[in-house]
């Protein structure tokens, strides 16, 4: 049943404030998997207001925030995506894959509700609450590589298999990669300019 506006936006504030919940209760609180909290800096964040929540039933949002509204070092753009159920896991993956290869600097990361839908859940599971939605992240990718390096430390990854380090050790040395090609353009173009001008 489709929804009317005012209908829409009580809706979207309920999901809102589930997304908060959750965070509180699952991101925020010490999860053995991950030797601490899911996310380190989540309750950080959420203190100095540095986390935005939307609620869309349009995927199109995402892309729109990526291009212009694009987080910046620590923001994180919480989108919680109700339309999940007009595309697949696959092709959903395969949209967040594309997403990432074309990134520009904005890394996005995704819970779909049919990702690990035969795995069994406990209470480790931290999208037991919000398993009836997507989860998208939005975020400035050198920050993220910036913050995953530095919880290596902690043993937040003491449960990562060697193929699982193997991904998070190929986004930093995609993010190196496209440092040095954006800096080597941005030197090129500085010397073209320069030299118009001389």
């Amino acid at each position: 049943m489709e929804l009317n506006v005012e209908e829409w936006d009580e809706e979207a504030i309920k999901i809102a404030e589930r997304v908060r919940i959750w965070s509180i209760s699952q991101i925020e609180t010490p999860n053995p998997i991950y030797n601490g909290p899911a996310c380190p800096f989540a309750k950080t964040a959420w203190a100095r207001q540095r986390v935005m929540i939307h609620v869309t039933p349009d995927l199109d949002t995402v892309t729109e925030i990526k291009v212009f509204n694009p987080p910046v070092d620590d923001f994180t753009h919480v989108i919680a995506w109700t339309g999940w159920r007009e595309m697949s896991e696959d092709d959903f993956a395969d949209w967040v894959f594309t997403q990432n290869e074309n990134h520009f600097g904005i890394w996005i990361s995704a819970f779909h509700p049919g990702f690990g839908s035969d795995a069994v859940q406990d209470e480790t599971d931290i999208f037991s609450q919000v398993d009836d939605m997507c989860i998208i992240l939005v975020q400035e990718y050198e920050h993220l590589v910036k913050a995953s390096e530095a919880i290596k430390k902690t043993g937040y990854y003491r449960t990562y298999t060697d193929v699982e380090m193997e991904v998070l050790d190929e986004r930093k040395e995609k993010l190196n990669a496209w440092k040095r090609k954006t800096s080597t353009c941005q030197s090129e173009s500085y010397k073209e300019g320069w030299a118009e001008e001389h």
